[in-house]
């Protein structure tokens, strides 16, 4: 399990955690913080935000449950794959 807290502080190292549900700006958190946390969560999910979604994010903990609920979808599609796979429906057309 990524812990997204302790990747904060290593961007913000003064940022103080009982701030964590708090707006952007009540938690004095920059544009250029907010773009590093970014793009680092990105990269921590290998999977790019949409501009759309990052816009609905308010704050620190709408950012962490937005990216635990990334990584549980993609966990439930991969679960639905391999279910897939067992149950022998998938056909490959080969010459």
């Amino acid at each position: 399990m990524i812990d997204y807290a302790r990747k904060i502080k290593s961007i913000i190292p003064d940022f103080d955690e009982t701030l964590i549900n708090a707006s952007f700006q009540a938690a004095r958190i920059d544009s250029m913080d907010l773009l590093t946390i970014r793009v680092e969560f990105e990269n921590l999910n290998g999977q790019a935000f949409s501009d759309n979604e990052w816009l609905e994010l308010e704050s620190l903990s709408d950012i962490i449950k937005f990216c635990q609920n990334m990584v549980q979808q993609r966990k439930e599609e991969f679960i639905s794959t391999l279910e897939t796979i067992g149950n022998g429906k998938i056909q490959i057309n080969m010459p």
